[in-house]
């Protein structure tokens, strides 16, 4: 179940991203391609006494060749969860066992709104150009009215990790019956695909 999020030191994940900003009442709808890098740098002892590890996170614009560090977060992969600190926020990514059905608080460890994560699926998927035969699908989020809708998926292949993250977070004034993605005045749409996975050790 632990290789559901591999957590050794020279780890490397390279991501294609792909970040779309919808603003319509200033004419805002822009479409951002990037990668992501995502480097387990280090590891260390917390103050709470465990393990965890330095992931390092470098961004590259399309059209440029060098990668600038763009963050700083922390894993602790734990005996029953995984466990990241991402801007400050420290959330709960995965439990184990990883099984369909489980159910957890995300935001168990911060002062964020409750939000409850499900595993949905552990199935075979297809990824980039690559099938893997295990990847656990976790929902974050999935609400949905005339005009909003807020959407949030993580998919984790067993060896090798994140595969793929989708977030949605889309509202609108305009109710009609067509697809609230075709009425889009303010949000974001993110998604971000696994495009290389290695490791430097």
């Amino acid at each position: 179940d632990y290789s559901f999020f591999p957590d050794s030191v020279g780890l490397e994940y390279v991501y294609d991203c792909e970040y779309r900003i919808i603003d319509e009442p200033i004419d805002k709808d822009t479409i951002m391609h990037y990668k992501l890098k995502l480097i387990y740098e280090s590891e260390f002892i917390d103050n709470q006494g465990q393990r965890t590890i330095r992931v390092e996170r470098y961004k590259k614009d399309s059209g440029t060749a060098v990668y600038n560090i763009d963050a700083v977060w922390t894993i602790n992969r734990l005996v029953s969860s995984v466990q990241s600190v991402e801007e400050n926020n420290r959330y709960v990514k995965l439990v184990f066992p990883v099984e369909e059905g489980k159910r957890w608080n995300g935001n168990a460890y911060n002062t964020l709104e409750e939000e409850e994560y499900e595993i949905t699926g552990v199935d075979t998927e297809t990824v980039g150009n690559t099938e893997y035969e295990n990847v656990a699908s976790v929902l974050q989020a999935d609400e949905e009215s005339l005009i909003h809708k807020k959407y949030k998926i993580e998919k984790y292949a067993a060896g090798t990790g994140l595969l793929y993250l989708e977030q949605i977070d889309i509202e609108t004034s305009i109710i009609d019956t067509t697809s609230i993605f075709d009425r889009i005045e303010r949000g974001i749409i993110y998604k971000q695909t696994l495009e290389s996975f290695t490791s430097l050790n």
